[in-house]
């Protein structure tokens, strides 16, 4: 734009926009770049948006308009893609259904939709599902797409996802609907349009599930949604899976007080620490298990208040004061109190609140949703997981969580089967790796897989910050020795 009083410019602005048409491409391209400099410049954000969308509009040569709305209206950062989706759902959603097709496989097309073909070695009959958490792709943006002109189904056919899976996926589809176990769920965690989260139907081992949850994997990614040290996943397993068998908990708790600690290390991709809201959303509570343990070898989850026992020793003892300060209570620490005293002012406290609306679920194992003494025994969720938007490691960390509840109940029905690796793992005079390898060797028979797992601790253990970082997750009694030293003494016995 030449040097011309304000007036002027403002002028030529409101000329350009009313015989926009009149001008050709190359002279649509020329002009919004000087006068989007100078409404830059000037702080006219709006009317600089307004300029762009209506250029794109009007220019007609497809070729020309895809690199047009890749200059102006995308980027990439750290090779994610970033989209100003605003304009972009404007510009779509004005466009003939031909423009709409050439746009969308210009830009996502290169992204193709590869299905798998095999299931994961996990029971058929064990059901799940996840939370994913992400920011940057706002809530809102993704109800515009799904609700707009059908753009999200228009995009995910243009990575080449399977109709099968795009019409299961749209025709189960909900935005912050509560107790919709059918649907994909997208809200907004705690009421923030930035950092949204999707749930995932109750799935099981099937391709038709896991193909499902790498298409949202793959869809998410490429529309710009990121994950930071603040965004969790959590993975749901249905508790009816045990059968009722109260056995199989208790070997759950005794393998997750074995070796909590391992379990952060090992839950993440390689080379990736965990994340540093963990600490707070996720909390250690290996020591809360020991002593649950120790005060109660055989438990009895007959009624409600016996399920409150439960998440109270397993959850809350050692973090009640923690959960109040959410909740803005104070708990008078000038007394000493007693546990009894402790419970019965958090059970005080649940009277007119939801016990998921707590601080209470902020755990590594999670069992405020799980109610043991009804016929729908609810689920039990794993909380410490790094969100991904890999599916490769959701799967992976799937696994894990899937084989550690099957070798629970395993150990529950068949004595002899496994019972040997349970009985080494409670070995305590043993190191670190030697009872990672134990663990691993429990859960996995296959060397390829225990291998994925014990590369991520070695990630770990090979980086000395890492190692100093990881120590805020110990809680309650070790469970291994901290030296290269290593005593066989209860394997020599077994």
């Amino acid at each position: 734009m030449k040097k011309y009083s304000e007036k002027e410019k403002q002028s030529q602005v409101e000329e350009f926009i009313a015989n926009i048409d009149q001008y050709s491409d190359q002279e649509i391209m020329a002009e919004t770049q000087e006068i989007t400099k100078y409404l830059r410049s000037d702080y006219k954000y709006e009317l600089e948006k307004k300029v762009k969308i209506l250029s794109a509009l009007a220019i007609k040569d497809l070729n020309l308009k895809f690199q047009f709305m890749r200059e102006y209206f995308f980027t990439m950062i750290d090779n994610i893609p970033i989209y100003d989706w605003s304009s972009m759902i404007a510009i779509l959603n004005s466009s003939p259904d031909e423009t709409q097709e050439f746009l969308l496989d210009r830009f996502f097309s290169k992204h193709e939709f590869e299905r798998e073909q095999e299931c994961l070695p996990i029971s058929s009959c064990l059901r799940y599902g996840v939370e994913l958490e992400y920011y940057f792709l706002r809530f809102q943006t993704i109800k515009e797409l799904a609700t707009t002109n059908q753009l999200l189904e228009k995009i995910m056919h243009s990575m080449k996802i399977p109709d099968d899976l795009i019409n299961q996926m749209i025709n189960h589809l909900g935005f912050e609907e509560k107790n919709a176990s059918i649907k994909w769920i997208l809200s907004k965690e705690d009421g923030n349009d930035k950092f949204p989260e999707i749930s995932s139907p109750i799935m099981m081992n099937t391709l038709t599930d896991l193909n499902q949850l790498k298409a949202v994997c793959l869809l998410f990614k490429e529309l710009g949604a990121m994950t930071n040290s603040f965004t969790g996943l959590h993975i749901n397993i249905d508790a009816n899976y045990f059968e009722g068998n109260i056995e199989a908990l208790q070997n759950l708790l005794t393998i997750w007080g074995e070796c909590e600690e391992l379990f952060y290390k090992i839950a993440n991709e390689e080379g990736e620490k965990i994340r540093s809201a963990a600490y707070y959303s996720s909390a250690p509570i290996k020591d809360n298990i020991q002593m649950a343990l120790e005060e109660n070898p055989t438990w009895k989850l007959e009624d409600q208040e016996d399920d409150l026992n439960f998440l109270y020793s397993i959850q809350v003892r050692n973090r009640l004061e923690t959960i109040l300060n959410f909740e803005e209570i104070s708990l008078d620490d000038t007394n000493p109190v007693t546990e009894k005293k402790k419970y019965e002012f958090f059970n005080e406290m649940l009277r007119n609140r939801d016990i998921n609306d707590t601080a209470t679920r902020y755990t590594s194992l999670n069992f405020s949703h799980m109610k043991w003494h009804q016929e729908d025994k609810g689920r039990i969720e794993f909380r410490l997981f790094n969100s991904s938007l890999s599916y490769q490691t959701i799967a992976e960390n799937l696994l894990l969580v899937a084989k550690l509840c099957e070798v629970s109940l395993e150990l529950a029905k068949n004595k002899s089967k496994k019972q040997h690796q349970f009985l080494l793992l409670q070995d305590h005079t043993v190191n670190e790796e030697e009872k990672l390898d134990r663990l691993l060797a429990l859960l996995f028979d296959e060397k390829k897989v225990r291998e994925v797992f014990k590369q991520r601790w070695k990630e770990i253990e090979d980086n000395s910050y890492y190692q100093q970082y990881y120590q805020r997750f110990e809680r309650g009694v070790p469970t291994f020795t901290s030296s290269n030293e290593q005593s066989h003494s209860l394997s020599k016995q077994l």
